[in-house]
């Protein structure tokens, strides 16, 4: 990010707050028993909402995303899990939150990298006790590291 971006980046930062985390959905589903001693693989992808963010009366801002996971085993599914989550920020200057959210390099770094860290431990651990509960042991994801995001 070049220097005038990362300073609107650190405005838009400033510009909010963090108020709450609500999962809206959760859905898990087991495939097979995997089998001992094979590698089991893990990928995931994350989406945002096309309205995303929606700007309530009362100031707040709603993001929504979505994590899409899948646990393979030679390429055949094992689980398959899905979280979205509501993220509401409190906008604490909403002119300098709008000046910073024109830059569409900001909004992208703000997606790729702000909201996925945000509730991406959420995820982990949504996942974690799906598999458990699924009877399937459970993977924990790695964290992630700006080198890990596209």
């Amino acid at each position: 990010m070049s220097d005038p971006t990362a300073k609107q980046f650190a405005s838009l930062i400033q510009s909010l707050e963090l108020k709450e985390i609500i999962t809206i959905s959760l859905n898990s589903r087991r495939f097979k028993n995997p089998e001992s001693g094979k590698e089991v693989k893990f990928n995931w992808k994350q989406a945002s909402a096309q309205n995303t963010p929606e700007k309530n009366s009362d100031g707040t801002l709603v993001y929504q995303v979505k994590f899409d996971a899948e646990a393979l085993q030679e390429d055949t599914p094992i689980l398959t899990h899905a979280t979205e989550f509501a993220i509401i920020f409190e906008t604490k200057n909403v002119e300098q939150f709008d000046e910073a959210w024109q830059n569409k390099k900001i909004q992208e770094v703000f997606f790729a990298q702000q909201i996925t860290f945000t509730v991406w431990p959420l995820f982990r651990q949504n996942v974690y006790d799906a598999m458990s509960r699924l009877g399937l042991n459970p993977i924990t994801l790695p964290w992630l590291h700006r080198r890990n995001l596209s």
